[in-house]
């Protein structure tokens, strides 16, 4: 299957330089349908005319944001630097505590 999935500037430009290899996202009933193997389509946001294709590689269900940032290197989030307080700081600019409670999935990517 392919989908669609939309992303911020800063986000999406690490992924085309290679530099994210997790995508972040809750839980909701269109990730429930995520497989390995499946295709996404990034669109840039704000005007979506850019979009890069990946493949998903490996899927991560966490109850929460800091449980699945906690299992891997800032580095695979696009955040190189961060603290984790920083990457929660920033997920909270797009996710509230309510859309968390659905779980959260850290999605493997990887550029065709």
């Amino acid at each position: 299957m392919r989908y669609q999935m939309k992303l911020f500037s800063e986000p999406f430009d690490t992924i085309v330089q290679g530099r994210k290899t997790i995508e972040v996202r809750c839980y909701d009933e269109k990730r429930k349908q995520l497989k390995p193997g499946d295709e996404i389509q990034f669109l840039k946001l704000p005007d979506q005319k850019e979009s890069i294709t990946v493949k998903v590689t490996e899927l991560y269900l966490c109850n929460t944001f800091q449980e699945l940032y906690q299992k891997f290197n800032p580095v695979e989030f696009g955040c190189e630097g961060q603290t984790l307080e920083q990457m929660l700081r920033e997920i909270r600019e797009i996710y509230t505590e309510e859309q968390e409670k659905q779980g959260v999935l850290g999605i493997r990517i990887q550029p065709l």
